[in-house]
């Protein structure tokens, strides 16, 4: 194995009851009105695991285009993700039609959905 490198290995799954935890707690995170518009889903199994994966690997490999010499060497050296070690992969989503809240805060700027889910996830 090269120098640096690290044989992959399984990840460690969460401990019983810790995702429902961090879930709960970055469900107390402030959002606009009171909006919570936030929507976490677990991806959990192999296929949608993988699925997720690619299309990060697409994306990156895209990104990576838009560099060229020393700087795309530098960007391709990055570590920007760890789906693969990850023991849980969370998508989160924000919903822009929530009744919760009643609009309050977001009627003219609506952009605060999205930093109210940008918080969530800072929360957790």
């Amino acid at each position: 194995m090269a120098p640096g490198c690290q044989a992959l290995q399984a990840p460690t799954p969460l401990s019983e009851g810790a995702l429902d935890q961090l879930l709960a707690l970055a469900a107390l995170a402030p959002s606009v009105g009171l909006s919570q518009p936030w929507r976490f889903v677990v991806v959990d199994s192999p296929e949608c695991r993988d699925a997720v994966r690619g299309c990060f690997q697409r994306c990156n490999a895209e990104a990576l285009q838009c560099f060229s010499g020393e700087r795309a060497a530098l960007y391709a050296r990055l570590k920007l993700a760890g789906l693969a070690e990850a023991p849980c992969q969370l998508a989160v989503f924000a919903d822009r039609t929530t009744g919760q809240g009643h609009g309050l805060g977001r009627l003219t700027m609506p952009a605060t959905i999205d930093y109210s889910a940008v918080m969530a996830v800072h929360t957790l």
